[in-house]
């Protein structure tokens, strides 16, 4: 089987730190369980991140999630959105 890395293809959470012109800028977020909400979400007055990066997903502990596989998030690409007053991985789908 392919190791697939994640990307973070885009994140309409404008309020995250990360978060500039829709991309994220860290190595890597974090997806929390049971919820699928982005753990690596921060607000703040000043952007931070690394311009020239783009993130990929580090873990996912949404184990319910058809895209888990041990911890390891194994769809192509995610998405970031925002959902009330919480950033939340779009891509997720629950088994």
């Amino acid at each position: 089987m392919e190791n697939i890395v994640s990307d973070v293809s885009g994140c309409s959470v404008k309020s995250c730190i990360f978060n500039t012109d829709g991309m994220c800028h860290t190595v890597a977020i974090n997806v929390g369980g049971p919820e699928p909400l982005c753990d690596t979400f921060l607000t703040g007055g000043k952007k931070g991140g690394m311009k020239n990066m783009l993130a990929k997903i580090g873990a996912c502990k949404v184990t319910q999630c058809l895209y888990n596989n041990d911890y390891e998030c194994e769809a192509k690409s995610v998405s970031i959105e925002l959902k009330g007053n919480r950033a939340i991985c779009g891509t997720c789908e629950i088994d």
